[in-house]
């Protein structure tokens, strides 16, 4: 309270201190803890220091989480870290503070406080929002993980989490194991049985097949053996395979503690059925020319830190060089790679040309804007994959990127095995009429989309390339091949004369390098395509391009840069700094308006000497204050200051050092294209990379169900589950006063249906807190325009407010997707809609906060566009059920289908609803990778995991209920087959309904190896508790003791209806065996086939 008035803001503090209270008398001010408190001492109270947090200041202190002397008492002794220099001048004059370099782990400044986060959490998935906790618990951190993952550091950087086998120790992002580029690789020696080849070709899509592996290792060992035992005494069963096969057998080992992320970058083992020499040439110079938007880094025009006129030279050096560099990669990357990817052939049956303009519905509809962006399509913009804008670009003029597109958009596992693009299923399409007869034009979808893909508007072309191998390139070629060359063991001079002459001598072909065999038997014919690719061979392992992309013949190469699993811990006067500070002083002078923005490439950000000569030195005053807090800690030589300069400008550190040094003792790292924010939040990441977990008692560790959710919850990053399924609905947290809502409606609902809330939860409901509001927790999403597709404004009247309408008070019908209790009375899911007050100034509850949905994003852009496509055709088709037609929802996944069910049908996707536009594609998961899906799905709706027992399904339940009503299975079974009641919208097995596609529901034959007893239960009785939206209606209403349908259709109470109803679905299999006597169909068998026996058969018969 402020006097006697309760406050509830800052701003209102501010005002009553400023201009109510007298000057000399004292101002009672008393201050209630809790939460979103003007005085509250420490944030996220629900997070940290209570005992009901789960991270109570008893048992964690303050030190384990900021670092800082924990024995310091006073602010001065404790090394608090100020986040901007003007904090830092500010408390050097208030509090004495200074820099004190004698005590190593000083406190994180605020901006970095997250990063010690990760001496604790190692899974990512345990610090993004939750039920519990929806407003993100280390959001920058999260960021920064994610974006190191996106933009795939871990290919030259490993962040390793192990010591040892299963013990973590930190955040585990490390490559997965070769095993699908060496079995690629091994595939290219015929000399394997063809029993062996479709092992190795098994393994190239399924690396996770261990058992196979090691098959496949003892055939390369027991070739390998042959070769000794020939080599040493002329065997004559000589090795079938090639030395270089042999020598990949290391490749294929186990590994102790394996990493899991796939490389980032797509395969360049077919490269040349893709792409033309100059769009190649220009990719590598500078990606972001064809893709501003792209995640792949430049490598080449970074000279930021040649400008100096006492630089010139070795500027020129870069200019001469890197052309060499740029145009050997190219050409080595099209001759090197393979020529066996055979290209796609169009079904024989399509009728129809492709269409431009179906290509766009398809690719609109058929998921592909989950991940890719496209100008041709606005209101959603996923980054999972490439911006597709100018992919006819790309391909332009060029008959076998045609070719490639179409293979690759039916069938991307062909080309790549490891990519994540899922195969579509994109079959030919029998087209029919409005009233679903077929009209004979079958199209092929494929097609159809490649050809929207290529009809882009793009005028973008690669800029001319240089002249093919001038005598200028040659010369330079050749120089570089000698820089690569020279060594300790093979001096210049030397190296000069190999080079210009006939080559290194085949007699030292033992101890070279394999790099260096190439350079052999050089001549005047060979001697530009053998350094072409040796230089290009060299280049690649200097830029370290295999650990993005799958290179053949670098399956064996490592990761080329830091291991950077203990930088945060990293003293920092192990990192070269340089000239980094005249650097910043002349040409490097940062431009904060060149530091902020969007996403993309930033400006160079760099500045001029001359501009900045009033100065003389470096003032972190003169930036804003992100920019000048880096200054500052390049200043103090500290790990943030080195790390953010590192991101920024990769290179800047050789600045006034390449004199000193080779062109490929250069610094090698690549500019990656983020904007000032992102750079932050990868620096929070590996601030927190300590490699330094404290005692085991404060190691997040999660019970199995948790364990499950956060294991789960990569994987579904990792295939973007999100970009078309809602995981979690919009969460709204409202407050209200008492009286405000009215009673909701009542219902005559089946007793298994109500959701119990305990006396605690009603009693919380009714609480009231200072301002004298009550509060709830609402999951559901608001009502959707049909035109728009975006949430709808009602008035009292639940009326849709007009655009132009200022006067009326606006509301949310909010659909709920989770029972909720109002002022201690229960609101259930289907019933009826809650009208809420809606904020005038934004999005969400008047009072209150709403939180995002997590996923959807796709089902909720075609909503509209689905209702308007399908009513183009068939103008009745309720357009409220068009939810149905989309990607389902999976917050229920898991107490709805059965675990190994959902399994099998992550592995192999069957198409399921016939109404949806889209049905799930094929991922090529590992079967590890579904089931941590299974897992995390069934222990987030608390449903029982891996397996469950449907009691169901035994022979003596079904005894049990027969033995009253011997024909109860064929009585459901006459339920479902009346024209009242289920066939009238599925099908069961052969057995299709007619009329309008967008009602038809599941074939019900497939009931019971899919669904759970209990939901299955549930949802017969009513639908729309299970699923809000649809349109299936209640066939058995709940009558208290009483049928609800006709007992000459079923005998028995509503309750034993529904029960006798998912007994059947549940057996059907059961059901349908008796339907069938097999012993009669052997007997029939066996008097048709029994041979005839002829006269003679007879004479001999009766002769013995």
């Amino acid at each position: 309270m402020a006097g006697d008035q309760n406050v509830y803001d800052p701003e209102t503090v501010e005002s009553y201190l400023l201009e109510r209270s007298h000057w000399g008398e004292l101002a009672g001010l008393s201050i209630l803890r809790g939460f979103d408190h003007p005085f509250t001492s420490h944030p996220r109270l629900d997070l940290f220091l209570t005992d009901s947090s789960p991270h109570p200041e008893k048992d964690l202190g303050c030190t384990i989480c900021h670092d800082g002397q924990g024995s310091g008492t006073e602010f001065l002794w404790t090394s608090h870290t100020p986040n901007t220099v003007e904090q830092q001048i500010k408390w050097t004059r208030s509090h004495g503070w200074f820099d004190n370099h004698h005590w190593i782990f000083p406190m994180k400044p605020s901006r970095f406080v997250e990063s010690n986060c990760l001496k604790c959490h190692h899974e990512k998935g345990s610090l993004e929002p939750s039920e519990r906790f929806p407003e993100p618990p280390a959001p920058k951190l999260v960021e920064g993980w994610s974006l190191v993952e996106k933009y795939g550091c871990f290919g030259c950087h490993e962040v390793g989490g192990y010591d040892g086998p299963d013990r973590r120790i930190g955040p585990d992002v490390r490559l997965e194991p070769n095993y699908a580029e060496v079995a690629q690789q091994i595939l290219q020696d015929k000399g394997f049985s063809e029993e062996q080849s479709h092992w190795i070709e098994t393994l190239a899509n399924r690396p996770d097949d261990d058992r196979l592996r090691h098959q496949i290792i003892a055939v390369l060992e027991q070739d390998a053996k042959l070769a000794s035992q020939e080599s040493a005494n002329g065997s004559p069963s000589g090795p079938q395979l090639r030395p270089e096969t042999h020598k990949l057998v290391a490749a294929l080992k186990d590994v102790e503690a394996p990493g899991s992320y796939r490389k980032p970058g797509p395969s360049l083992r077919f490269l040349r059925s893709k792409v033309e020499f100059d769009w190649l040439y220009s990719w590598i110079e500078k990606p972001a020319n064809f893709r501003p938007s792209t995640r792949m880094p430049q490598f080449f025009g970074l000279h930021e830190h040649l400008q100096d006129q006492d630089d010139h030279a070795e500027l020129e050096v870069a200019k001469r060089f890197e052309p060499v560099e740029i145009r050997a990669l190219t050409e080595f990357l099209l001759v090197n790679s393979s020529s066996e990817f055979e290209y796609l052939a169009r079904p024989a049956e399509v009728t129809e040309k492709p269409s431009v303009e179906r290509g766009k519905w398809l690719f609109e509809s058929r998921g592909c804007l989950a991940c890719h962006s496209h100008d041709g399509f606005s209101g959603i913009a996923s980054d999972q994959g490439p911006d597709l804008s100018r992919i006819s670009a790309k391909f332009k003029g060029s008959a076998k990127g045609a070719l490639w597109l179409y293979s690759w958009v039916k069938q991307p596992n062909r080309y790549h095995v490891r990519t994540k693009m899922p195969v579509l299923y994109l079959d030919p399409i029998a087209e029919k009429d409005a009233t679903g007869k077929p009209t004979g034009a079958v199209t092929d979808p494929a097609a159809d989309i490649t050809a929207f893909l290529l009809a882009g508007g793009s005028d973008w072309t690669p800029d001319k390339q240089p002249e093919a191998w001038s005598a200028d390139a040659e010369a330079a070629l050749q120089d570089l091949a000698q820089e690569w060359l020279a060594s300790d063991t093979i001096p210049s001079v030397r190296a000069k004369k190999f080079i210009h002459g006939e080559g290194i001598p085949a007699h030292l072909e033992p101890v070279l390098k394999a790099d260096e065999k190439l350079l052999i038997g050089l001549n005047n014919r060979n001697r530009t395509e053998r350094l072409r690719d040796y230089v290009a061979r060299r280049t690649i392992s200097k830029y370290g391009c295999f650990g993005c992309h799958d290179i053949p013949g670098f399956e064996e190469a490592k990761p080329i840069g830091t291991a950077l699993a203990e930088w945060g811990r990293k003293d920092s006067s192990k990192l070269a700094f340089e000239n980094m500070h005249k650097f910043l002083e002349g040409p490097g002078k940062p431009h904060a308006a060149h530091e902020h923005g969007g996403h993309g490439h930033e400006g160079d950000g760099v500045g001029h000497a001359e501009s900045h000569a009033e100065h003389g030195h470096l003032d972190p005053a003169d930036f804003d204050p992100d920019t000048s807090y880096y200054i500052q800690a390049l200043s103090s030589h500290s790990r943030d200051g080195f790390i953010w300069q590192k991101l920024r400008m990769p290179r800047s550190y050789d600045y006034k050092t390449t004199k000193n040094k080779g062109y490929n003792e250069r610094l090698r790292m690549p500019k990656f294209p983020f904007n000032a924010e992102e750079r932050e939040a990868v620096i929070t990441f590996v601030l927190g990379l300590v490699n330094e977990a404290p005692a085991d008692k404060y190691i997040y560790r999660p019970d199995p169900r948790q364990e499950a959710i956060v294991a789960g919850r990569q994987v579904l990053e990792r295939f973007n589950c999100a970009g078309c399924h809602t995981l979690e609905m919009e969460q709204w947290q409202i407050a209200f006063e008492s009286g405000q809502f009215d009673e909701p409606s009542q219902v005559n609902d089946y007793p298994f249906l109500a959701k119990a809330f305990s006396d605690k939860e009603i009693a919380i409901s009714k609480q009231k807190d200072a301002r004298g509001l009550l509060h709830a927790a609402l999951h559901g999403q608001p009502l959707m325009s049909q035109e728009t597709g975006l949430p709808e404004l009602v008035d009292e009247g639940g009326i849709p407010i007009e655009p132009d309408d200022d006067e009326s008070e606006p509301y949310y019908l909010l659909k709920l997707w989770k029972d909720a209790l109002v002022e201690g009375v229960p609101w259930l899911v289907g019933i009826q809609d809650l009208m809420v007050p809606a904020a005038k100034d934004g999005y969400g509850p008047a009072n209150g906060s709403a939180y995002p949905a997590w996923g959807g994003d796709l089902a909720r852009y075609l909503f509209p566009r689905v209702i308007a496509h399908v009513h183009e055709t068939n103008p009745t088709a309720k357009g409220s059920e068009a939810w149905g037609w989309l990607p389902p929802p999976l917050m229920d996944e898991g107490e709805k289908v059965q675990t190994d069910w959902l399994h099998a049908f992550l592995m192999d996707p069957t198409a399921i609803r016939p109404a949806a536009v889209m049905r799930m594609p094929n991922f090529h998961m590992s079967s590890d990778d579904a089931a941590k899906l299974v897992n995390y799905f069934a222990a987030v709706s608390d449903a029982q995991f891996p397996y469950e027992y449907k009691s169901q399904q035994r022979a003596s339940y079904l005894e049990d209920k027969e033995a009253d009503y011997p024909d109860r299975m064929q009585s459901a079974m006459d339920v479902v087959v009346n024209g009242n009641y289920c066939v009238k919208c599925h099908a069961v097995e052969d057995f299709q309904p007619a009329g309008d596609a967008t009602t038809f529901g599941p074939n019900l034959a497939d009931v019971h190896r899919r669904l759970r007893p209990e939901y299955l239960r549930n949802w017969v009785a009513n639908p729309k508790r299970i699923l809000p939206y649809t349109g299936m209606p209640v066939n058995i209403p709940y009558k208290p003791g009483a049928p609800g349908i006709a007992e000459t259709l079923f005998r028995g109470t509503s309750i034993e209806q529904v029960e006798g109803l998912v007994d059947l679905l549940m057996n059907f299999d059961t059901y349908s065996r008796r339907q069938i006597e097999i012993t009669s169909l052997v007997k029939e068998a066996a008097e048709k086939n029994a041979p005839q026996a002829s006269a003679a058969d007879g004479n001999k018969s009766a002769s013995r």
